[in-house]
């Protein structure tokens, strides 16, 4: 919540492939912007920084059975 920048990064054998940085509180505004990298990517797996909002993040996340979700 003190105004970290939000990253996407998607991997692909070490590479990274896709990259989105903005800053928001709004979890749910989060969560879509994971869905709509899934839908871009075909990525159903995330790693989710789980420290503070992004507990919630995550949470919210898993409970659409199509990802699986690591907390880090």
């Amino acid at each position: 919540m003190g105004g970290d920048a939000c990253a996407i990064d998607v991997q692909w054998a070490h590479t990274s492939i896709l990259h989105r940085s903005f800053r928001t509180r709004d979890t749910m505004r989060i969560v879509g912007e994971l869905r709509k990298v899934s839908d871009e990517t075909g990525i159903l797996d995330f790693i989710l920084d789980s420290i503070g909002i992004g507990k919630g993040i995550a949470d919210a996340l898993a409970e659409d059975t199509r990802y699986q979700v690591q907390h880090f």
